[in-house]
């Protein structure tokens, strides 16, 4: 004798598997509104009780699996047809059910680069932002989704208003405006996500959080990288400077943060206060054995001198540069170092020095293997010169 509960089960199987049910429902324009019953709602607009929502819960989960097989299979036309479904029955189920499978299936949506599919979601998304009203976890909700579906631009406004809502607590508010401001970076918005970053620099002062205060005192560093405010980037380094020195375990940093100092300062054509941020980054560094960023001080040092014409002091940097290439270990930097004063000795037609220098960067191209026919063109072409020259 067949129960109605195994009745029921058939039923519904036969509803799930029934051809053509995914394509009578949709309409290719508004694909999740409704344009007929569905046979798992058939007398919509009613509410449904307790007992009817679980059941339609387990039907859509059913429907899930079947269009995810769909799309493993590479139908994807065919997957979205039934998550289109599945998302116009949801609308059935509580508000917050909905924007979660809106959410969830946005972000396939996204992953396979359907475009349909993810401009219906986010039109549906709106639908529900615009009802009067909406309390804040619907609105969490809401931006959370638009961020699955990788819109910063419909997320925004969302986490603006859970801003202003969220000011009377902290934590809230930092979260919100952590949010805020990784969606301004997604869209690589630097100059949107400056302020919002001072305002947590800010908050967490207030908070005397100096852990936190450093965090986002060195987002904010990277930001005006970024967006090309050097003049920022050094005030805000001059900060750190002041957190790193106070913390005998954050004091390795420095030397980096000197270098970013220097390079800022290169961009502002400020050659004497580069000089001077790199020779401190230097000792600061060979003074800790940090020998790569010693290395990376007198490469910008040198370097800093030969764009403003000081070849003699560069040649001066670079013998100290062979040095500390030696201290680590560093065979192929000391084979560059070596071409690099041999040009220099080359413009300035010394040619016996130049010869010298790529004759030493011959040797160590041999060593590894490695740009030998360069050096040795090098050499030659040098040994040429000299008896034209006497």
């Amino acid at each position: 004798m067949v129960t109605w509960k195994l009745w029921r089960s058939l039923l519904l199987c036969l509803v799930l598997s029934a051809p053509g049910v995914a394509l009578a429902q949709a309409n290719p324009r508004e694909p999740l509104a409704f344009t007929e019953a569905d046979p798992l709602w058939p007398d919509r607009p009613r509410e449904l009780n307790r007992r009817e929502r679980r059941q339609l819960q387990t039907a859509l989960g059913q429907l899930d699996q079947q269009a995810r097989e769909l799309l493993r299979q590479g139908n994807t036309e065919a997957a979205f047809r039934v998550w289109y479904r599945v998302l116009r029955l949801s609308q059935a189920l509580e508000r917050s059910q909905e924007i979660q499978a809106l959410g969830r299936i946005g972000e396939i949506a996204w992953q396979e680069n359907q475009t349909g599919p993810v401009n219906a979601i986010g039109d549906r998304l709106q639908a529900i932002q615009r009802t009067p009203n909406l309390d804040t976890e619907t609105l969490e909700l809401l931006g959370n989704a638009y961020q699955k579906l990788r819109s910063p631009a419909l997320a925004l406004p969302v986490y603006q208003e859970l801003l202003a809502r969220s000011r009377p607590d902290p934590n809230r508010t930092e979260a919100n405006l952590q949010i805020i401001a990784q969606l301004h970076m997604a869209w690589f918005d630097y100059a949107a996500a400056a302020p919002v970053y001072q305002e947590l620099l800010e908050l967490v002062t207030r908070l005397n959080d100096v852990a936190r205060q450093i965090t986002y005192t060195e987002e904010l560093a990277y930001i005006y990288d970024r967006a090309n405010q050097p003049v920022q980037a050094i005030a805000t380094r001059q900060r750190l400077l002041d957190y790193y020195q106070n913390k005998p375990e954050l004091r390795v940093k420095l030397p980096a943060v000197h270098i970013a100092i220097g390079t800022s300062h290169e961009l502002l054509r400020k050659p004497q206060e580069a000089s001077n941020s790199y020779q401190t980054a230097y000792n600061l560094a060979i003074g800790d054995r940090q020998y790569a960023y010693a290395q990376e001080a007198l490469q910008k040092l040198a370097r800093l001198y030969q764009a403003y014409n000081q070849p003699n002091v560069a040649i001066q940097v670079y013998q100290t540069l062979i040095r500390i290439h030696q201290l680590a270990y560093d065979t192929y930097n000391s084979m560059d170092t070596y071409d690099q004063m041999g040009q220099i000795h080359l413009q300035q037609r010394n040619y016996p020095a130049a010869l010298q220098m790529f004759e030493q960067g011959l040797v160590l191209a041999r060593n590894l293997r490695y740009q030998e026919a360069y050096f040795q063109a090098q050499v030659e072409r040098v040994r040429a010169l000299i008896p034209a020259a006497r």
